[in-house]
């Protein structure tokens, strides 16, 4: 059952509520950060609200998928706060630059990028457990509008940011993000998009068997790579009703 469906459940809806709320009030620090980056709560921020909102739910996610993954305390905690900032900077890195500026910028950099931020996927073959997990996560979070995931954005009236299975979003942003897509090209020798999606296949396959390997009742229900999204949400939900 999706947490961020239209779930008519009252009491879940205020279980899920008070769930997210808890979440923040033990990342204080981080929620700080929202309000001095200008994401919440100032002129001008209604359209970047939802750059809070997706780092929100991504950190949520982050921890649970950490957890899964049976790594230690001290590990998730540094990726559910990574995953918490890893948009943070991105009014002010944004702002006062055209689209087509913002992505020369990034495709012009040669250093190992942070890659929850980015579309410059420069060493992905040697990306560690940090790097694979927010790549999935930023992938796996998008906004719903006007029956799809891509539709127009009002700064006054944003869509809902909910979770969504990686491939429904790359396959958008094929449609919906063709110059961006083709930057890539010259860099990776296929567009940006087919590129993020081979290495999207490989960190989900990745991810999948080892939370398997060390949850084997999972298999009974969840026997496909494809699934990993199904899985977190899942073990969310189950945290949301059991809170």
């Amino acid at each position: 059952m999706s947490i961020e469906s239209d779930h008519q459940d009252h009491e879940f809806q205020r279980k899920k509520t008070a769930y997210f709320q808890k979440f923040m009030l033990r990342h204080m620090d981080e929620a700080r950060k929202y309000k001095k980056y200008g994401l919440l709560n100032e002129e001008g921020s209604e359209g970047w609200r939802n750059v809070a909102r997706h780092q929100l739910l991504s950190a949520v996610m982050a921890e649970t998928l950490s957890e899964l993954l049976g790594r230690t305390s001290e590990e998730t905690a540094k990726i559910t706060i990574d995953s918490l900032l890893h948009d943070v900077e991105k009014r002010r890195q944004q702002e006062g630059k055209s689209k087509n500026e913002v992505w020369k910028d990034e495709f012009s950099k040669n250093k190992r990028p942070f890659v929850a931020t980015s579309s410059n996927f420069t060493g992905a073959a040697d990306w560690g457990d940090e790097e694979k997990i927010l790549r999935w996560l930023d992938s796996s979070v998008g906004e719903k509008s006007a029956g799809n995931f891509f539709g127009v954005r009002e700064p006054k009236n944003l869509p809902p940011v909910i979770i969504v299975p990686w491939r429904d979003r790359v396959a958008g942003f094929k449609i919906n993000k063709v110059e961006e897509g083709d930057l890539g090209r010259e860099k990776y020798g296929m567009s940006t998009w087919e590129k993020l999606e081979q290495i999207m296949t490989t960190i989900e396959s990745g991810l999948f068997q080892r939370i398997i390997a060390r949850n084997p009742e999972l298999a009974e229900r969840y026997n496909s790579p494809s699934q990993l999204t199904e899985l977190v949400e899942d073990r969310i939900h189950e945290r949301i009703l059991s809170s």
